[in-house]
């Protein structure tokens, strides 16, 4: 049904155009016959084309297309409404691995650190317990950060 409202409307459109365009000739034609001024031809080409623009006009084609039991600018803003859960939702699944990348970089370049922290104390206190302990924290962080 709303094929046959769509159709309806676009045949409405396009008598508008032809019936403009039919007085522009007509309004022409009476120029050039000498009936009608060269400024009285421009007013009334611009009469036309703001009645033209008025009835192109977003309110006027509403009012249009709800008489005949469909609003394009609904089904538009429909789709944008639809458009923009999508990418909300996408950019949601983005963000949420674009965090756990991040916490997984942080992560590991924490325990980088404390590696070579503990490396250090263990040449430190090599030999002692201190040494043998931050040598086994060493191993531990390195194998974290892998």
């Amino acid at each position: 049904m709303k094929f046959l409202q769509r159709i309806a409307v676009k045949l409405v459109n396009l008598v508008v155009i032809l019936g403009g365009i039919a007085m522009l000739v007509c309004l022409f034609e009476e120029m050039t016959a000498g009936n009608l001024s060269f400024a009285e031809f421009i007013g009334s080409v611009l009469l036309l084309l703001a009645a033209y623009r008025l009835f192109r006009s977003r309110l006027c084609q509403s009012l249009l297309c709800r008489l005949m039991g469909w609003d394009p600018f609904e089904a538009i803003q429909a789709e944008n409404r639809r458009f923009s859960r999508w990418y909300d939702s996408v950019a949601a699944q983005k963000r949420a691995q674009q965090d756990e990348a991040r916490r997984r970089d942080e992560a590991r370049r924490a325990a980088r650190s404390k590696a070579y922290f503990h490396a250090n104390q263990a040449k430190k206190c090599a030999g002692t317990y201190d040494g043998y302990r931050h040598a086994n924290q060493a191993k531990r962080y390195w194998n974290e950060s892998k």
